[in-house]
Formats: C-alpha cells, sequence, structure tokens
C-alpha cells in the first residue's frame, strides 16, 4: 500500500491511496511484477490530459504538479503482506 500526499505550506495533504499488488479471484496475493517502483514509475496515471492514449506517471507526475503548482509530494509505503 503506498500514499501520496501534495506539500502545501509546509503541510501534507492526501491526494492518492493505491497498492502495487492485488488479491485473485482464489483469494491470494498477486504480486505485481517490479512492485511498488514499477507501479510508481511505470504505471499509468488514471489522468490522461486531454490525450487518447494512457500516460506513465513518470510523465503525467510533473505534468500534474506542474498544472496545480506543486514542488514536492512525498510517497509513503508500507508491507503490508509479504511470504
Amino acid at each position: 500500500m503506498y500514499t501520496i500526499y501534495r506539500i502545501i505550506n509546509n503541510k501534507e495533504e492526501l491526494i492518492y491511496i493505491g497498492s502495487s499488488g492485488q488479491r485473485t479471484k482464489d483469494g491470494k496475493i498477486k504480486h505485481r511484477k517490479g512492485g511498488i517502483y514499477d507501479r510508481l514509475v511505470n504505471g499509468y496515471h488514471p489522468n490522461r490530459f486531454g490525450e487518447q492514449k494512457r500516460i506513465k506517471r513518470a510523465n503525467s507526475f510533473p505534468k500534474q504538479m506542474l498544472n496545480e503548482g506543486l514542488k514536492t509530494i512525498k510517497i509513503y509505503w508500507w508491507l503490508t503482506y509479504d511470504h
């Protein structure tokens, strides 16, 4: 699990909650290939910024931050399951 906060006037404001794995139909935990790094860097952002194709987060995070006038975000993550 991970959370993303924007920093405004030295205060954190929650803007996103996500996970890097998922539970299968039979209840088992499926680890995402590449883990949280792949989810945050190579994963796709839900906002397409008016474009038809999906945008990788490595490109969309800076674009979204620019749109919102943000200089800093913080990402926290927790290990909620391990073999």
